[in-house]
């Protein structure tokens, strides 16, 4: 029988009942009960550490069915790009290098709901190639999504992420572009299956600030996009544009959660400190032994081949309570 201990704090937990559907009498069964399909199936390697397959279920509001699509998918993955070998290794130079950038900066402490926030600063990338290449990049910012995962706070609260768009030019999106049309195309394969508000670590809020002519270009090409559409209407991430004026992200962040470069000159209260600290404590993170584990495992491990899997694998038991109306 499952193990899983629960180090969640009451009202998280209860968050995790009122919105995620999560009841802790039959989680272990859950869990179980999803650990038992992945062992019968011949065509799946993935592993089936408890806080991997709660935060799956989580993810998926205790649903069997779409937590062994999303099972599938992020197994699917390691299978078919060869090229994850950085992701792997998040010691590495090349990875410490990617990370240095200082393109997503994840915050040490999480604010009054629970969140963690990122800022994400795609304009201080360097878009020559020789210090790192856009895929090293996709690798990196997908190694600190795979650890902020490792976190049950993120899986019930979520993540809340400031987007900088300054320094953003039209250099920056040619840069990324190949890369991440690609990952769009997964996306856009995926979006009805596992929608990204049933991902193990959701967002929340998304506040765009510095936004000009490169902010709307991107924001109307995405638009047009029919998928894009489809999941807009079933996202709950609450959108802010601020424009260029950082005083109103204020209103929705407290100014003691961020780094020092994005504070006011005259402010004299607490801070998350400056940001090359702060991404060097998160690299320091990264090399933790348990965490250097469960990535050697992940990509070691993880794989499929479909032409083993049977036609036809409902699930015997869904594991959620019906409400009444």
């Amino acid at each position: 029988m499952c193990d899983y201990v629960c180090e969640l704090d009451a009202k998280t937990i209860e968050k995790a009942r009122r919105e995620l559907n999560e009841d802790p009498a039959q989680r272990n069964g859950q869990i179980q009960a999803l650990k038992d399909w992945i062992h019968e199936q011949k065509w799946l390697s993935i592993p089936t550490d408890n806080f991997f397959l709660v935060g799956i279920l989580r993810g998926t509001k205790f649903s069997q069915v779409l937590a062994r699509e999303l099972i599938t998918y992020i197994a699917h993955e390691p299978s078919k790009r060869s090229r994850w070998s950085l992701a792997r290794n998040p010691v590495s130079p090349e990875f410490r290098k990617c990370m240095e950038v200082g393109h997503n900066v994840i915050l040490p402490k999480k604010d009054a709901e629970g969140q963690t926030i990122i800022i994400a600063r795609p304009g201080v990338v360097d878009t020559s190639g020789d210090p790192y290449s856009a895929e090293a990049l996709y690798q990196a910012t997908a190694g600190m999504m795979y650890k902020l995962a490792m976190d049950e706070s993120v899986q019930v609260n979520g993540v809340v992420v400031i987007l900088d768009f300054t320094g953003l030019t039209m250099k920056h999106i040619s840069f990324g572009f190949p890369i991440y049309k690609k990952a769009a195309g997964e996306a856009k394969k995926h979006a009805y299956k596992v929608p990204i508000n049933m991902d193990p670590h959701f967002l929340k809020e998304l506040h765009y600030y510095n936004t000009g002519q490169v902010f709307e270009y991107l924001h109307g090409m995405a638009m047009k996009m029919e998928w894009v559409k489809e999941r807009m209407k079933i996202v709950k991430t609450k959108i802010v544009v601020h424009g260029c004026n950082f005083e109103t992200v204020y209103d929705h962040v407290d100014k003691s959660l961020l780094p020092d470069e994005y504070l006011p000159d005259d402010y004299e209260g607490p801070s998350a400190g400056p940001i090359k600290e702060i991404v060097g404590n998160f690299i320091e993170s990264m090399s933790a032994p348990h965490v250097l584990d469960w990535f050697d495992r992940l990509h070691s491990v993880t794989g499929v081949d479909f032409s083993l899997k049977p036609s036809n694998d409902e699930p015997r038991e869904f594991f959620r309570k019906l409400k009444d109306s």
